[in-house]
């Protein structure tokens, strides 16, 4: 299953949405926990092509304002 979130396809460099899908990846989010106990998930992401030609970014993988880098970090 991927991403619902059609923002998720948004260029984190230049804000235009991807039209084109470069491949899949499947990661596992980093400092997850429920219940006070460590767990594991497995995101199948998709990386997008950036379809602006004057972005530096190229490609980028979907993400949300929850799955965010460091999101999941004590503190935050």
């Amino acid at each position: 299953m991927f991403t619902d979130d059609e923002t998720a396809r948004g260029c984190p460099a230049c804000g235009v949405l991807a039209t084109r899908v470069k491949e899949c990846a499947l990661t596992s989010p980093r400092d997850l926990c429920a219940g006070g106990e460590p767990i594991t998930l497995l995101w199948h992401k998709r990386r997008w092509v950036c379809r602006e030609r004057l972005c530096s970014r190229g490609s980028f993988t979907e993400q949300t304002p929850r799955s965010a880098p460091g999101c999941g970090r004590p503190g935050d």
